[in-house]
This record gives C-alpha cells, structure tokens and sequence, in this order.
C-alpha cells in the first residue's frame, strides 16, 4: 500500500537494454522532475511497495522517459517491475497555481453535473493531446457506465478537495445512454 504524502508519476511499460534501464510512460508534466538521486516507490498492479529506490539517470524519450534505477541491475530486475507504478513524495513537486491540481488529488473525487445530479467517481485521468480526459463511472450503475468528460475549464465548474467533490457541465451527447 502507498503511504500517505505520495503522488503517481509515472509508470514502468519496458525493460530497455541488458543492464536494467527501464521505459517509464510519465504522468508529469515535464521529465525533468526524473532527476539523478531522486528517491522513488514502485508499487506493484496489487498495491505492494516492491522497491524503494533512486534514480541514476533519466533520458527523455518519445512518449515517456529511459531511466536507471539502484538496485536495478539487468534485464530479468528491469522485467520484474514492468507494468509498476512510480510515486514520489508529494512535498518535492512544485506548488501548483490556483485551479490546477495533481491528478492523485482528483482521482477518487464524487463528480456530480448541475443537471443530472451525481455521475459517479472519477476512476482515472486519460492524458490527450489536446487537453485530459476525467473518466467517471459508477458500479452501481452497471460495470459498463462511463462517462468521458472533457478537462476543461467551460466544463469543470468547481472542484473541492475539502469535499471531494467536483461539479460540471456535460456537454450534451456526452452522457450513457
């Protein structure tokens, strides 16, 4: 389990070369937070801390960053965290400007619509190219309900952390039939 005070940033998806590199799909907005000694959890898909660790070096690629972490030393070490979940401790991250959150404090929150009342949970956040994607669902309402909503500020009316809830405006079309 992720102790408190810790952010998601990315996400092992490859093991790269023979001497334990890893390719990490990055969830922050720039790469340079990867920076050689920064200290790291990788959870594994259970919720398990496998490793706490360093970074020994980090290389921007396309899509995500190549980094070296201690005590990753191969291929077969590389492979074993593939598909882990990278945390940082969230007092390293910069402080954000107002109305703009870290993804780990929207996650989870009760999303309700000025019209139709509650929605359901935001369960995860698809980063696009032009702007991120909150996606809502709700079990309740069958394993099938979601509801894609736009990141954006004519949509997103208020988000408050306090309350865990965020309230919008759906545009029309977007909702479950």
């Amino acid at each position: 389990m992720v102790p408190d005070g810790f952010v998601l940033i990315g996400k092992v998806v490859g093991a790269h070369g023979l001497k334990g590199a890893v390719k990490i799909f990055s969830y922050a907005e720039s790469s340079t937070i990867y920076q050689r000694g920064l200290a790291v959890l990788l959870v594994d898909t259970a919720g398990r801390v496998i490793n706490h660790t360093e970074v020994l070096w980090a290389d921007p690629v396309k899509k995500g960053v190549r980094i070296a972490f201690e005590g990753i030393g191969d291929r077969n070490a590389a492979e074993a965290v593939l598909n882990a979940s990278v945390y940082v401790e969230k007092t390293i991250l910069p402080e954000l400007e107002e109305d703009t959150y870290y993804w780990s404090d929207l996650i989870g929150l009760s999303v309700y619509d000025e019209e139709k009342g509650y929605l359901g949970k935001l369960s995860s956040i698809m980063p696009t190219g032009n702007h991120d994607v909150y996606v809502i669902t709700d079990a309740s309402k069958g394993a099938d309900y979601e509801v894609l909503i736009p990141a954006l500020a004519t949509v997103v009316t208020s988000v408050d952390l306090v309350d865990k809830s965020m309230h919008v405006k759906v545009p029309d079309g977007l909702m479950p039939m």
